[in-house]
């Protein structure tokens, strides 16, 4: 899957933010207009780093559009924006923020499941637990399951699925132990 880029984030975000299912510049610009004032800052970058400001300057009244936003090319913005610039107005710099906390989801999530998947081997060397126990306890797909376990390929299961897998471990732990008892 490819990394999401800040232009891929305006693309969505733009289309969200508007309920539409349309990146028609005029018609998201009189959105902007009318009912959905939350849109002009997103659309205006939206329109910028699509190329797409030149048609957002003729279908705009004017009287919200940014236009020394809109002469800067994407690039220098995008510096702007890295460096938190106060150049930019606050608005635009929040939304980089959300960019940068959407587009780091992914590493963060990975991590944590590597952390899972190191907890579970643990629990599953300690008390010997098989991976077929624990995806047959869970209904999981026994490939995936392996893939994640065995070679930490954590793309094949998701984070509430790691995280099924280590409980899952740990209550079977659990179990052995209370097993053994005299």
């Amino acid at each position: 899957m490819k990394p999401l880029t800040f232009k891929g984030f305006l693309k969505q975000y733009v289309q969200e933010l508007s309920g539409q299912s349309t990146l028609n510049v005029f018609r998201l610009t009189e959105a902007a207009e009318q009912e959905n004032p939350r849109l002009r800052e997103p659309l205006t970058l939206y329109a910028l780093f699509h190329s797409k400001a030149h048609i957002l300057r003729r279908g705009a009244n004017g009287h919200w559009l940014d236009h020394e936003v809109l002469l800067l090319k994407p690039e220098k913005v995008l510096e702007l924006l890295e460096r938190d610039s106060e150049a930019l107005p606050a608005n635009y710099r929040k939304m980089y923020r959300s960019y940068c906390s959407v587009a780091g989801k992914k590493q963060s999530d990975d991590h944590t499941k590597e952390l899972l998947r190191r907890r579970t081997r643990q629990l599953q060397t300690e008390h010997r637990i098989s991976n077929y126990r624990l995806y047959r306890d869970l209904g999981l797909n026994a490939g995936n399951v392996n893939a994640y376990l065995k070679h930490g390929d954590a793309g094949k299961v998701s984070l509430e699925t790691a995280r099924r897998l280590f409980e899952q471990a740990k209550e079977r732990s659990r179990h052995n132990d209370s097993s053994v008892l005299p």
